[in-house]
């Protein structure tokens, strides 16, 4: 059985030898597949996550006392508040991050 690192290398050494347009293609295929999620699909898990979280927060805040033994604000300021700010940053940025960017030829 092959260690992981020895997949990467062989991954990355076969993949140096295959043209560019290989490349493209194999990405187009796996794009077409749908493996890839449209932007409206991203911001509705985004939405169902934040909901989750408020809702389950009490849950949330408790596990993490139990587990860690962090106090709610702490847990809440170090966890869920933190989280919650990455959701909204991503849904906020979502759409610029997925617009296509110009890359000079030269």
């Amino acid at each position: 059985m092959q260690t992981p690192t020895a997949r990467l290398e062989a991954s990355a050494s076969a993949q140096s030898a295959v043209e560019p347009s290989a490349i493209a293609d194999r990405l187009r295929a796996g794009f077409d597949t749908g493996l890839t999620r449209p932007l409206e699909w991203r911001k509705a898990q985004l939405d169902q996550l934040e909901r989750l979280i408020h809702e389950g927060e009490s849950e949330l805040l408790e596990a993490l006392h139990l587990d860690l033994g962090k106090p709610a604000p702490e847990a809440y300021a170090s966890e869920l508040g933190f989280t919650l700010t990455e959701i909204r940053h991503i849904r906020a940025s979502l759409d610029k991050w997925a617009r296509p960017l110009r890359v000079p030829l030269s």
